[in-house]
């Protein structure tokens, strides 16, 4: 079954819409990849995965502040999750040594 007919069965599933996305994103479909992280957010606000993966492209894509929101979003719904602490750290990083 191709990844948008199982859309088409439960549009309302997040992890669904997560993992396609996550998919989207490996192959490089990003505009794609985001938008099936945004649709989980929609349905599932405290989804913290979501916003760390939103972060994640928002960070490639060289758009430093918005992405820092996301991160800084996924550490206030879960402040243990690892990959948004980390990512941020990576970020903070990135802002400082280009200040320098």
């Amino acid at each position: 079954m191709h990844y948008n007919e199982a859309i088409k069965i439960q549009p309302k599933h997040e992890k669904a819409h997560y993992n396609i996305g996550d998919i989207l994103l490996k192959q490089g479909k990003i505009k794609e990849a985001f938008a099936h992280f945004a649709e989980v957010i929609k349905i599932k606000p405290d989804y913290v995965q979501a916003y760390n993966k939103i972060g994640l492209i928002l960070f490639k894509q060289g758009k430093f502040k918005k992405a820092k929101v996301f991160f800084l979003k996924a550490l206030q719904i879960n402040s243990s999750c690892f990959e948004a602490r980390k990512n941020l750290e990576i970020l903070n990083q990135t802002l400082s040594s280009s200040r320098g």
